[in-house]
Order: C-alpha cells, then structure tokens, then sequence
C-alpha cells in the first residue's frame, strides 16, 4: 500500500501544477511522454523490452500519437483547414505504422519473436495510445478555459477513483473472487466498490463544477 500512496503522491505532484497550466504546451509534452512511459512498461510485461527491433520504435510511436492528437485538434478548433488535412495525414500514418511494422517484424523476426505475444503487445499499444490520444482531444476540443480544465480532471477523478475505491473496497470487503486465473487478488466486491464510488467521485466533481460556475 505504502508503494501506492508514494506514487500516487508523486503522479499528482507532477500533473496537478501541469492542469493548472493546461492551456500550455507543458500539458501536451506531459501526456506524449506518459504514453512512451506506458508503452515502455508494457514491452516490459510482454517480455519484448530488449527486442529493440519492436521496442525503440513503439516508444516514438507512442509519443508522437499524443503529438498528432494534439496537433489535428489544435488545428480543427482553430479552423485552420489545410493543417487539418496535414495533421489528419500523420493521425492516420500514426494508426497505420505501428499496425504495419508488427506485421513486417512478425515476419522477419519470426523465430525469435512469437506472434501471440507480439500482437498481444500490439493490442495493448493501440488500448493505452488511445486514451491519452483522446484526452488530449477533448482537452483541444473545449479549449485552454474552465471546461477544458474541467474535462480533464472528471476523466482522470472517475479512472483514478475507481482504481483506489476497488483496492480499498476489496481489502476491506473481498472475499470472492472475480477472475483468479487473469488477476488472483482482484474481487468482487472490489469492482463493484471501484464501479458505484469512482462513478460517485466523477459526479462529485460536476456539482463541484457546477456550483463555482453559479457562483461566478
């Protein structure tokens, strides 16, 4: 638990200064280079790490998806239509390339890397570049305000909230269960605690929202 607390502390020592300013371009280097990070602690998991031929070009890859985002909704919002089309071209090679290379790699590669275990990788690329891509999108999406803020701290409240309800919920309650063979430790009563108090904590932040913008 002790490990948790610390690196929550320090995830929210980083990215609470950065949503304050998140009108700036800290807030789009912030998001490229956790992507990378995730994308390298996933190569990790897969075992792939030290496959450089896989894990040097994922890590740009993962980043540069979060730059594209960023770029192509910057672009939409300000109505600058042939950036649009340029930023929409590196958006659609950013989907493509990753897809593209595994397939070249699982080929070439064949006997020292498994396929299950490559396009496994490749799923969960796509799962992890995704969101903060399209974080990152709505944040561009309702401005540098009050609502981009406020987009981006209900995501991160709701996904967080769930995470820490559910480990607390099932320490406290868990007894049954709920997929042994993927993950031993997970619960019922966990994701349903996480589900009902991570959606509540979301909930909360929009009558948070809600009554300052009354007031003002």
């Amino acid at each position: 638990m002790l490990v948790r607390i610390i690196t929550a502390a320090a995830a929210l020592a980083i990215l609470i200064p950065v949503l304050i300013f998140t009108g700036t371009i800290g807030f789009f280097i912030l998001f490229a280079v956790i992507s990378a990070f995730s994308v390298y602690e996933m190569l990790g998991c897969c075992g792939l790490r030290k496959n450089y031929s896989v894990s040097v070009p994922f890590i740009i890859f993962a980043a540069l998806s979060v730059v594209s985002a960023a770029l192509s909704s910057e672009f939409i919002r300000a109505g600058q239509t042939d950036l649009v089309r340029f930023a929409a071209l590196i958006s659609a090679a950013m989907a493509a390339v990753p897809v593209i290379w595994v397939i070249i790699v699982s080929v070439i590669r064949h006997e020292s890397i498994e396929a299950d275990r490559i396009f496994m990788f490749l799923a969960l690329y796509i799962y992890i570049t995704k969101g903060f891509s399209d974080l990152v999108r709505l944040r561009c999406s309702y401005g540098a305000g009050e609502a981009g803020l406020l987009i981006v701290v209900f995501v991160l409240v709701i996904s967080w909230g769930t995470d820490t309800f559910a480990y607390f919920t099932g320490m406290a309650f868990g007894k049954r269960k709920l997929c042994p063979n993927i993950s031993p430790k997970k619960t019922v009563a966990g994701a349903v605690g996480g589900t009902l108090l991570g959606s509540a904590a979301g909930i909360a932040v929009l009558f948070i929202a809600l009554g300052v913008n009354t007031q003002t």
